[in-house]
C-alpha cells in the first residue's frame, strides 16, 4: 500500500507542476474528477451538499494526508456524507477521490516548498480556466470573447502567478498572446529539454516564447484587451475598469495634437501604460488576493487613480515640433533687401552621404548591424531606436517624422511608426 502510494505520489507530483496549486481548491477541477469516479448522481450531489468542493476539503473532512483514515471511521464518514442505502460501488468510488485527494494535497505541498514548478510558474488546471472562461462570458454580456479577443492559456496563467507569487508585475502588450496562436503554434512542436533540477533529471518542454503583434493601432487595442479579460477572469480587475485605461490611451491617440506638436505614438501609449503598473506595483501594499463573488477587485481602485497621475500622463502628452522657418528662415529674413547673388553657371548636384568607419564604430551597440542610413542618403535617428527614445523636437512640415539627428523610423526594416525595439519583422528574423 505505502510503494502504491508512492508511486501515486510521484504521478500525481508531476501533474502537479504543470496545473499548480490551484487544483487542490479548484471546484471545477474537483467536480469533473468526482463525474468521472463517482458514477451515482445522487452520491455526487450529497458530497457537494455536505459542502465538500474541493480536493482541499475532502482531504481534511476525515483523518489527515499525512494520517490516512481507518476502515471504521471512514465508513462512518461516508455514512453521514452519502445518501442512505449507497451500495458498495458508491463507497468505494467515495473512498478513491478521498485517495487522491489526500495525496493530491501532499503532493502540491512538496511542489511548492520544493519549487518543483515549470517555468517557475503556478498553473491553473485547464477546467479551471473553460469555467473561468464560460462564467465570463455569461457575465459580460456584449462582448463577444473569440479569436482576437480571447486570452490564452499561458497569458491566464502569467496573470495568476501574480497572486502565486504575491507580486504586481507589468504584462506588456506583446505577451498577451491570444488562444488561436496558442493553439497554432503549440508548445508540442517545441523539441523536449533534460533539465538537471535537485540531483535529478526532469524532461519538461520549454516556455513557448510566442508574441503577439502589437504595430498597430487595432493590434495594440487587442492585446490590451485580452490582458483586460485575462485580469477579469482571474478577478484582479474587472472589465470595466480595464476598458476605461484602454479607451483613455486609444482617445489621446486620435486626439488632433496642438499647434506646433506632434501626435501621440504607440510607443507612448506603452510606456504610459507600462509607467502605470510600476506605479501601482509601488502603492499596492498586502497580499495580491483575487476577489470573491461582489466584492470589487483590488487592482480596479488604483487603476482608476493613477490613470490621471501626472507621472502616468506626462507619457500622453503631444511632443513640440519646431516652429516652421526655424532656424533655417531665420537667417533668411535677416537678409531681406540684400543683393541676390549673382547666379552660378552650373549648378553642383548634391552628394548622398556614405557613412565613415568612424560612424559605424561609435554607433550604439544595440544598433550592431543594423543600416542607420535609408537608400535615399538620409540618417535614421538612433535615439529613437533605442530604449531612452529620442527627446529632440521634431522638424515639423515632413512627410516623415525627424528631428535634426535624422528620420524617426526603425533602424532595421526603415518604416515609420515604430522603432527597431518593437519591429516585428526585427522578432521574426531573430
Amino acid at each position: 500500500m505505502q510503494s502504491y502510494r508512492h508511486s501515486f505520489l510521484l504521478i500525481l507530483l508531476n501533474q502537479c507542476s504543470l496545473t499548480g496549486m490551484a487544483l487542490v481548491d479548484s471546484e471545477a477541477a474537483f467536480e469533473q474528477r468526482l463525474r468521472e469516479v463517482v458514477a451515482n448522481a445522487a452520491a455526487r450531489l450529497a458530497i457537494t451538499n455536505s459542502g465538500i468542493r474541493t480536493f482541499s476539503a475532502l482531504a481534511f473532512s476525515v483523518g489527515t494526508p499525512q494520517t490516512p483514515p481507518s476502515d471504521d471511521a471512514f465508513r462512518g464518514f461516508a455514512d453521514r456524507v452519502l445518501q442512505p442505502g449507497y451500495d458498495m460501488a458508491t463507497y468505494s468510488a467515495f473512498r478513491r477521490v478521498h485517495f487522491e485527494a489526500s495525496t493530491l494535497v501532499v503532493a502540491q505541498l512538496k511542489a511548492r516548498v520544493t519549487g518543483d514548478q515549470e517555468d517557475g510558474k503556478q498553473k491553473l488546471p485547464v477546467v479551471e480556466k473553460q469555467t473561468r472562461l464560460a462564467d465570463q462570458k455569461r457575465r459580460l454580456l456584449g462582448v463577444d470573447i473569440e479569436g482576437e479577443m480571447q486570452p490564452s492559456y499561458h497569458l491566464v496563467d502569467t496573470v495568476n502567478n501574480m497572486i502565486e507569487t504575491n507580486c504586481v508585475q507589468w504584462i506588456a502588450p506583446s505577451k498577451a498572446t491570444s488562444r488561436d496562436q496558442e493553439i497554432q503554434n503549440g508548445a508540442k512542436n517545441l523539441p523536449s529539454v533534460v533539465q538537471l533540477e535537485h540531483q535529478t533529471l526532469k524532461l519538461s518542454a520549454p516556455d513557448s516564447a510566442l508574441e503577439a503583434e502589437c504595430g498597430s493601432t487595432i493590434q495594440l487595442q487587442w492585446c490590451l484587451q485580452r490582458r483586460a479579460l485575462a485580469l477579469d477572469q482571474v478577478r484582479l480587475s474587472s472589465w470595466e475598469c480595464q476598458s476605461k485605461w484602454i479607451n483613455q490611451l486609444l482617445t489621446t491617440l486620435n486626439t488632433p495634437p496642438p499647434p506646433g506638436h506632434a501626435k501621440v505614438t504607440l510607443e507612448q501609449l506603452i510606456k504610459a501604460d507600462k509607467q502605470l503598473w510600476t506605479e501601482m506595483s509601488k502603492a499596492f501594499t498586502g497580499a495580491v488576493v483575487a476577489a470573491v463573488g461582489a466584492d470589487e477587485p483590488p487592482f480596479d481602485a488604483h487603476v482608476l487613480r493613477l490613470r490621471s497621475d501626472p507621472r502616468v500622463t506626462m507619457f500622453l502628452l503631444p511632443l513640440p515640433q519646431l516652429a516652421k522657418g526655424s532656424p533655417g528662415n531665420a537667417s533668411q529674413g535677416a537678409n531681406v533687401g540684400a543683393p541676390k547673388a549673382a547666379p552660378t553657371a552650373k549648378t553642383q548636384p548634391k552628394k548622398k552621404f556614405k557613412a565613415s568607419k568612424k560612424s559605424d564604430k561609435s554607433k550604439p551597440e544595440a544598433l550592431a548591424g543594423m543600416e542607420t542610413m535609408t537608400k535615399d542618403g538620409q540618417n535614421v535617428c538612433w535615439a529613437f531606436n533605442l530604449e531612452s527614445g529620442c527627446q529632440a523636437p521634431l522638424i515639423s512640415g515632413a512627410k516623415v517624422a525627424k528631428c535634426a539627428k535624422g528620420l524617426h523610423v526603425c533602424a532595421f526594416c526603415h518604416k515609420p511608426n515604430h522603432s527597431q525595439m518593437v519591429c516585428n519583422l526585427k522578432k521574426r528574423n531573430n
